[in-house]
């Protein structure tokens, strides 16, 4: 099957999810094509960090972009389509839209110019921050299947959009390769610090302030004690002003962005994963965090938030604990608990890559997806010679 890929932004370091579809599909042998709506920041100048599975699959050959190729969105179809989309166009069975926003009104657009059937794939700040439900749902109309990776995502749409949505919205999981994040037995050693880990643009439904509080708060309590937060973003400079406010400058990193290699090793290194979702006062909202599922795959114990999806991930007691959002007491209370308590962890690590292992799986994710993909596009290769000649 030849598919569109059509997103905001490729590639980019936070949308692990958009390239792990990708490569997964690619994996099956279908074949891949992306336009982008934005060149990446990440990519000027060209040295700058980029997942390594961008190069090794050859994803830039395959992606086409649109805002320097064809101008605005607003002409998009006031001349002829530039050569290279239409030959992607003319090959393509379906296009799959990441995100209901822009990504969403391009796929719409190409399909009502080309004929192909387009897929909407719902993921957060797409759904939840101020959208036009007018406009929503009117290309959710148009749109042939809505994919949610979330149960919380298919609830607030259907509850925004109507009834009549419930059965072409299905849910999709974000699944985590088990190969990949796969743990390692962690040394038990009583003299080395405790390291918590947190992942995650460094904007404010990610909650960063509330950990480095919490983290405060059980640093003046269990000295032994470090946190690593790995990801980039614009709070990164008001960040830093509280972790020296707070004196934390030694026990408190920046570590930047990571690659999907880096983010492995350090949950390999790491004791728990911390991330205090929450809702800005704009609303805007989480999804659910991959970074989350790949820190339970690696066996870390989590500490996060009631929020949105999140509980859909966490067992809550089980395989980590959650508090309501702003409860920075209550975050504290458990990561003291984790921090003292290595069985618990230990279990509580083994509770959640089990978790993640019979209801996170990549592989049956994909294997679901290929499910509706098949079934809108049931084309042999015979017929896809007929069509195309």
């Amino acid at each position: 099957m030849h598919i569109l890929f059509v997103v905001n932004i490729f590639p980019r370091l936070s949308e692990t999810f958009v390239l792990d579809q990708i490569i997964s599909l690619m994996k099956r042998k279908h074949e891949i094509f992306i336009l982008s709506y934005h060149r990446p920041a990440e990519m000027i100048p060209p040295d700058r960090m980029i997942h390594e599975e961008i190069y090794s699959f050859g994803l830039l050959e395959r992606t086409f972009y649109f805002e320097s190729q064809i101008g605005t969105l607003d002409n998009l179809f006031s001349f002829d389509i530039e050569k290279k989309l239409a030959d992607i166009l003319k090959h393509a069975d379906l296009i799959i839209a990441h995100f209901a926003d822009t990504p969403a009104l391009i796929a719409e657009r190409l399909s009502a110019f080309s004929g192909l059937p387009f897929i909407i794939v719902a993921h957060a700040r797409d759904i939840y921050l101020n959208p036009d439900l007018e406009q929503l749902k009117k290309r959710m109309n148009r749109a042939t299947k809505i994919l949610v990776p979330t149960l919380y995502n298919k609830r607030h749409l259907i509850t925004q959009l109507g009834q009549q949505f419930c059965d072409k919205i299905q849910v999709i999981r974000c699944g985590i390769d088990l190969d990949r994040f796969k743990p390692k037995l962690r040394e038990n050693d009583s003299c080395a610090p405790t390291r918590i880990l947190s992942v995650g643009r460094l904007v404010e439904k990610k909650g960063f302030y509330d950990v480095i509080r919490a983290f405060y708060r059980v640093h003046k309590k269990c000295n032994n004690v470090t946190l690593k937060i790995a990801g980039d973003g614009p709070l990164r400079h008001k960040i830093k002003r509280i972790i020296k406010n707070l004196d934390l400058i030694n026990v408190v990193q920046l570590v930047g962005n990571c690659t999907h290699g880096v983010i492995k090793e350090e949950m390999q290194q790491s004791d728990i994963f911390i991330l205090a979702s929450c809702t800005t006062a704009q609303g805007d909202r989480e999804g659910l965090p991959v970074a989350l599922l790949e820190a339970a795959a690696m066996e870390l114990p989590i500490i996060s938030t009631l929020h949105t999806g999140i509980p859909e991930g966490v067992l809550n007691g089980q395989s980590g604990f959650l508090t309501a959002e702003h409860d920075i007491d209550a975050l504290a209370c458990k990561l003291e608990l984790l921090v003292k308590d290595v069985d618990l962890r230990r279990h509580m690590g083994k509770v959640g890559r089990q978790f993640i292992q019979s209801s996170f799986s990549q592989d049956v994710e994909i294997d679901k997806l290929i499910t509706i993909l098949n079934e809108i596009i049931p084309i042999t290769n015979c017929d896809r010679k007929m069509r195309h000649k």
